[in-house]
């Protein structure tokens, strides 16, 4: 007996429930993926059919891409029909040598929201920072929702075009177990020396750029029981390594004065250690190596607590001229300052710790020397001030206040907020605020240029939070109160979608003291800064470090190095630029600024300190918080080539960069004969039209002219060596003029005159035509000549004897006549050249040749020169040529007019002032360097007015320390062996009775 079995089955599918009441069914997906409902029982036959799953595919807005301009990719996928329930795709990237570092995806899973077909996401290109070949990269969907399935575009490939030119170009990453903070390089050793942790570790750095663990550092030193201590930073010269440590009190966490430690740098051999103030954190050394420098930041442990230990900030010189093992240690304090607290409050500088004197409020942070080591500029980071050390005193001679930013500037804005697009999640919004920034910088560098100082700050802002005293506050607070009058949208900059979510300081802002705040002060500036040698500001980057970011990474705008905290520290002090060096690359400046935050580093031309120019911004993913940033020049570098070091402490990494080996300098190159001449114009991986990579060009304006050219006769120096017409001369034997040492001939063979005149002479008949033999041409007038604009004479250099002509005297028109041989004597007496200040310029006058005999009457030629005052100490030829029965002579030669001094009165300059030709209005373009560029020996002109026993001439390199000088200069030359000094930039310096003339000079 059969029993008929009677079910409910409810099959789910994509949100659809199907009800049967009397049969089993089964659901079964075919080829298609479409499913369709089958009699199970009784005879399987098809009975419905469901709705077909919607189709998706992968599309994209372009397929070629530019490492060079970060190219932002949309990539869309769309569903064929609508989605029922939120639908999900995930995507992923692949590639030959593709990395993580090549891109940034927003999206690693797209959403299609119920009812639409739509779903998208960003695929950034990164600059970063590696020279490669053109690379493919493949993005892909995967992992597909349960609601949705593939179509037939499921990837798309995108071409990269690499930035093989980089400025910074990667070499190599070391991850330490331990941590990274500081580093320093010691170039004999070729080793970096790491602060990591609570360790300092070695690593060694091989000639191809690659970093390797080698080592680390044991202490040497014997910390009190009870006490802990940590190292905080690491410098190295002359092989010695400095390395400051903070000793902490285990049990209250108050600090103790601090011991540096000197090692060899060899080894880390440990060698001696002196103790300095209290947490000496940054440790440097002095340009000549004789002083070591810590900045004691001199932190409390807490404020109004029953173990509250408030230490002074200072900074201390350790003396090691005489040896590390004979250090001395003097330490500056700011004791002398206390009396003065209300004054330096009044002028800007922040001192706020509750009861704290000014000595105990000073935290100094990081130090930079002037370029002759005679000051140090030290950055009181939380006070948002400069102090200027005296190193011949050994004193804190000023406090420096460093003001505010004003963001309601355009130019200068943030974001300010990280909920600015929803209650939770953040946007790019960089916009003006009425906020005032504290520039309060961590890292200084230093850079001379043009005669100048000039530091370079980091300003990254920094808060005090200590258990008694926190001083951060949001602007959307209750217990930050708006003055209602200068703030009269208070309310609406409350919101957290504008001012809201800002952190700030509390300390400062209430100017008139009614507790209500007047100002909003941010911490940092979110900027470096240049400032000149008496704290003035030169310069500001603006908001351009966020917008650089933006424009480069929006994944990573405003994070902590992670795509998933995108625009998380907006609210805070945004990307926190922390570490900032300065180095020369190519004979050009760079400085180069680490973001603690986002771990970028964004490079800058200051070619032109008043107006840096944005190279680079290099972001690479394995670095995270870069702390520490160090260069070192090529000549240092074991690969040849500048290098930048990035110490990164959140990855506990240190990075190495090759700087400029892709790139070379071009110049300007007028006259296409691929010699350029003047400075460097741009450098780069190929040349521009107009452009060339050679120099030395001593005439841009013609072709035939340039190094190494072949020499022609046309009165010119073709082939830029100082000569004028080397190995020209007649080179006719037969010719009366032949000169056996001419490689040349310059067209100036003569057999016979071919203007001789008839001549007569008692008892010879000369009718018809005379021919006459060739006299040689009167001698050159010599060296270069100076001549004194209001007094001096330029004087004829060749013979002014008598020469005696036989000529023969033959009767051509067959008359009576006598036959023999006429006697011309021609006497070439030339006077010397006299100078009359004239509006034109001045003109030379000289007698005629005296001719004998009433033959051939010589006459000077009366050349007119342009000497006016712009010409005055430039090398200019002239000429002076002598008609007799020889031809056109040419006396030729080279001279200079020089300004006479003390100036020629107004009747002798016939209408040029004094003033227009004494020595203090004189330029810089009155000192003449030549060959520049040039190699071997330098020579310089002087203006006659710099030419005394007190006249100094001093040469400095491209960092700002002296290579040459010379002192008493007597005569208006002065040429100088630069054999010794390699190749690059310098600026010469004549300087007598506090006038000083500067002129750039490149070593070839």
């Amino acid at each position: 007996m059969s029993t008929k079995k009677t079910s409910i089955l409810a099959l789910v599918l994509i949100g659809v429930i199907f009800f049967s009441t009397s049969k089993f069914l089964t659901a079964k997906m075919i080829a298609e993926k479409n499913f369709f409902l089958y009699d199970h029982h009784e005879t399987g036959k098809k009975t419905a059919e469901l709705p077909p799953l919607p189709n998706v595919n992968l599309s994209i807005n372009q397929t070629n891409a530019s490492e060079a301009t970060s190219t932002s990719i949309n990539i869309t996928i769309t569903a064929d029909s609508p989605v029922s329930g939120n639908q999900t795709i995930g995507l992923s990237v692949s590639g030959s040598g593709i990395t993580t570092g090549d891109y940034y995806l927003t999206k690693t899973t797209v959403t299609i929201l119920s009812g639409q077909t739509i779903g998208t996401s960003l695929l950034v290109i990164a600059d970063d920072g590696v020279a490669e070949s053109m690379e493919q990269l493949t993005i892909s969907m995967n992992n597909f929702s349960a609601g949705v399935v593939s179509g037939n575009n499921a990837s798309a490939v995108i071409n990269i075009e690499n930035n093989d030119c980089s400025f910074v170009n990667y070499l190599s990453t070391f991850a330490s177990s331990f941590g990274a903070e500081i580093s320093t390089f010691d170039a004999a050793s070729q080793q970096v020396y790491t602060v990591a942790g609570e360790v300092i570790e070695r690593l060694t750095l091989n000639n191809s750029g690659i970093l390797s663990l080698s080592g680390s550092v044991t202490p040497g030193f014997v910390t009190p029981a009870g006490f802990t201590a940590i190292p905080n930073s690491v410098a190295s010269k002359n092989g010695i390594v400095a390395a400051s440590f903070a000793i902490k009190n285990n049990t209250t966490s108050a600090q103790d004065s601090g011991p540096v430690a000197f090692y060899n740098a060899a080894d880390a051999s440990f060698l001696h250690s002196v103790r300095v103030g209290f947490l000496p954190d940054m440790v440097t050394f002095s340009p000549n190596g004789q002083f070591v420098l810590t900045a004691n930041e001199g932190e409390p442990n807490s404020y109004g607590q029953a173990n509250s230990f408030d230490p002074e900030g200072s900074v201390s010189i350790i003396d090691i001229s005489g040896g590390v093992l004979s250090a001395q240690v003097t330490t500056a304090s700011f004791t002398a300052f206390n009396g003065q607290l209300a004054t330096l409050k009044a002028a800007g500088v922040r001192i706020y710790g509750p009861g704290a004197t000014v000595a105990q409020d000073m935290e100094p942070e990081y130090i930079a020397f002037s370029h002759d080591g005679n000051t140090a500029m030290v950055t009181l980071q939380e006070n948002n001030a400069f102090a200027k050390l005296d190193m011949a005193t050994k004193t804190i001679s000023q406090i420096i206040p460093m003001g505010l930013k004003d963001h309601s500037i355009v130019g200068k804005g943030l974001d300010a907020s990280d909920r600015d697009s929803t209650s939770s999640i953040g946007k790019i919004n960089i916009k003006t605020w009425p906020v005032k920034g504290m520039y309060e910088p961590d890292a200084i560098a230093s850079f001379f240029y043009n005669g100048q100082d000039y530091y370079f700050t980091a300003n990254e802002g920094d808060a005090r939070d200590y258990t008694g005293y926190a001083e951060e506050i949001r602007v959307g607070a209750s217990g930050y109160v708006l003055d209602p009058t200068l703030f009269p949208t208070a309310a609406t900059l409350k919101n957290n979608a504008n001012l809201g979510r800002l952190q700030l300081t509390k300390a400062t802002g209430d100017l008139d003291n009614d507790t209500d705040y007047d100002e909003i002060h941010a911490m940092g500036a979110r900027s470096f800064t240049v400032w000149n040698a008496s704290g003035s500001l030169v310069y500001d980057s603006g908001d351009q470090l966020e917008q650089i970011t933006a424009a480069k990474s929006p994944s990573l705008f405003n994070t902590e190095g992670l795509s998933s905290q995108f625009d998380t520290r907006s609210d805070n002090k945004g990307p926190e630029p922390e570490g900032v060096v300065v180095g020369i690359v190519n004979d050009k400046p760079y400085v180069f600024v680490g973001l603690e935050r986002t771990g970028d580093v964004m490079v800058y031309d200051i070619s032109n300190p008043a107006l840096p120019q944005f190279v680079q911004y290099i972001n690479t993913p394995q670095d995270l918080a870069v702390e520490g940033l160090l260069f070192v020049p090529a000549n240092q570098s074991p690969t040849g080539k500048a290098l930048l070091i990035t110490t990164a402490e959140v990855s506990k990494t240190v990075t190495a960069y090759e700087l400029g080996s892709n790139q070379q300098a071009y110049y300007t190159d007028e006259d296409g004969d691929g010699f350029g001449t003047g400075d460097v114009v741009f450098i780069d991986c190929g040349p521009m039209e107009g452009f060339a990579n050679e120099t030395g060009d001593c005439d841009d304006n013609n072709s035939n002219i340039y190094p190494d050219a072949e020499e022609i006769c046309d009165n010119a120096d073709n082939n830029c060596n100082q000569q004028i017409d080397e190995g020209c001369g007649c080179t006719n034997e037969t010719a009366h003029n032949y000169d056996p040492n001419a490689t040349k001939d310059d067209g100036t063979c003569m057999t016979c005159f071919d203007n001789a005149q008839n001549g007569t002479e008692t008892g010879i008949d000369c009718g018809g035509s005379l021919c006459a033999p060739c006299v040689p041409p009167v001698a050159v007038c010599g060296n270069i000549v100076t001549v004194y604009a209001n007094s001096g004479n330029l004087a004829y250099n060749g013979p002014n004897t008598a020469d005696v002509y036989l000529i023969p005297a033959l009767d051509l028109d067959a008359g009576s006549s006598y036959s023999g041989q006429l006697i011309r004597t021609v006497a070439r007496t030339l006077t010397s050249v006299g100078f009359n200040w004239t509006n034109q310029g001045a003109c030379i006058d000289a007698t005629p040749n005296n001719v004998y005999n009433n033959i051939d009457k010589g006459l000077v030629h009366k050349n007119c020169l342009p000497v006016t005052p712009a010409d005055f100490n430039k090398i200019r030829n002239f000429e002076m040529k002598i008609a007799d029965g020889n031809g056109n002579s040419t006396c030729t030669g080279r001279y200079i007019v020089v300004n006479g001094y003390p100036a020629p009165t107004s009747s002798e300059t016939g209408g040029i002032s004094p003033e227009a030709t004494s020595r203090a209005s004189e330029s810089d373009e009155s000192l003449t360097l030549y060959p520049n560029p040039g190699n071997g020996l330098l020579n310089a002109i002087l203006p006659i007015s710099f030419v005394s026993e007190r006249t100094t001439i001093t040469i400095y390199n491209a960092m700002g320390l002296q290579v040459y000088q010379i002192k008493e200069i007597s005569i208006p030359f002065v040429s100088v062996d630069t054999n010794p000094m390699t190749s690059g930039v310098y600026f010469v310096y004549v300087s007598l009775d506090g006038e000083t003339l500067i002129k750039k000079w490149v070593k070839m």
